[in-house]
């Protein structure tokens, strides 16, 4: 009975053994399942320190916005006068703006053009006139051209720009003690009417795609005199040059992709994926004899 159970033992053990070794472990060396609570893919002290930077890459693309807002007009005359700027409003602009990278990757610049309508005009101190008037304001229709320099975040346009303008004066009104009733709403001989210069300024815009909302403020400088300097005698000549202080908000809508893939990168892409794609040479393939 002994020999039996024994001989039953080694017969089973002898059958287990190829089992185990095939296995490659016995069941007393497997690790109980981790709980899957425990388990980390990224220890928090290590998910702190990555930074995810998204990726922004500005395009050429162009606005076409209104603008209004006020204009202080003052004259620069000489000889001296003593004048105090005058408050003018509204100041309505319809702007062009194109933003164009320098050398193909550089975003920092553009130009902008438009048709302004505004006023120009002075104010003398208390007993100072010219000619019997103190007071004097016209309407001006004005084509300023600027480049620009600009920094632009998702959200944010910081802007400086510089330029020059041409304009014309028209609809005069003065006022003053003396003023001739012939030429209180109309200009004289000598006036002139055509007027350009220098203009440029600085504007802040909050980009909300695809608005964008400016403010900026503008200095325009008139290099054309207001009359002819010699009109009262050929020896004595005086000049009256317009400066204006002009500040403005409006709203602006893109004309093209601020960001991100452009109508022509996606064709570019699609032609390079069909025309420039790398075609295997006939070389690749063994050739077949007959």
């Amino acid at each position: 009975m002994i020999r039996k159970s024994i001989l039953t033992v080694l017969v089973t053990l002898a059958a287990a053994l190829p089992v185990m070794a095939q296995s490659g472990t016995f069941e007393s060396q497997i690790k109980a399942p981790r709980d899957s609570s425990t388990i980390r893919l990224f220890d928090e002290e290590i998910i702190d320190t990555v930074i995810v930077r998204k990726n922004f890459n500005l395009n050429n693309y162009s606005t076409i916005g209104i603008e209004g807002g006020a204009i202080m007009n003052s004259v620069i005359f000489n000889p001296p006068r003593s004048t105090k700027f005058m408050t003018s409003f509204p100041a309505i602009s319809i702007m062009f703006t194109h933003y164009q990278k320098m050398f193909g990757y550089m975003p920092y610049f553009g130009y902008q053009i438009g048709l302004s309508h505004s006023y120009q005009g002075f104010k003398f101190k208390k007993d100072t006139y010219i000619d019997g008037q103190t007071t004097a304001k016209w309407q001006f229709t004005e084509l300023p051209f600027m480049a620009m320099m600009h920094y632009d975040t998702e959200t944010l346009k910081l802007m400086a720009n510089l330029g020059i303008f041409g304009g014309y004066r028209y609809d005069i009104h003065r006022e003053g003690p003396y003023v001739d009733e012939s030429i209180q709403n109309s200009f004289r001989d000598f006036d002139y009417q055509l007027d350009y210069g220098f203009t440029g300024g600085v504007g802040v815009a909050l980009v909300f795609e695809p608005f964008e909302f400016h403010i900026q403020g503008r200095v325009r400088y008139s290099l054309g005199s207001l009359y002819r300097p010699n009109y009262l005698s050929e020896y004595y000549y005086r000049f009256a040059y317009p400066f204006d202080i002009i500040i403005t908000a409006g709203v602006h809508i893109q004309l093209g992709r601020r960001t991100g893939k452009t109508s022509r990168d996606i064709k570019q892409a699609a032609y390079d994926a069909v025309y420039n794609a790398n075609i295997p040479s006939n070389d690749n393939y063994p050739s077949q004899s007959r």
